[in-house]
């Protein structure tokens, strides 16, 4: 079983497909430096740096059985 479904994905960011493609940019280019997921409580935490910048920033998405409820 997965952490997020992709309909879960798609369902949050609908409307939003230039943040999906910033997000797997990040990823391709290795600017996600560390990733954790806490299934108790249903919380993915990770780190992405910026592209132009010496500064990487929290990021931490919330979810409810497969889908993304929130972010920050």
């Amino acid at each position: 079983m997965s952490v997020v479904s992709l309909y879960g994905i798609a369902n949050f960011f609908q409307g939003e497909l230039k943040l999906i493609s910033r997000g797997e940019n990040a990823v391709d280019s290795q600017h996600v430096t560390d990733v954790k997921y806490d299934g108790t409580v249903g919380i993915v935490q990770g780190k992405v740096r910026a592209s132009m910048k010496n500064k990487a920033y929290n990021v931490q998405v919330f979810l409810v059985q497969c889908c993304i409820v929130n972010t920050s």
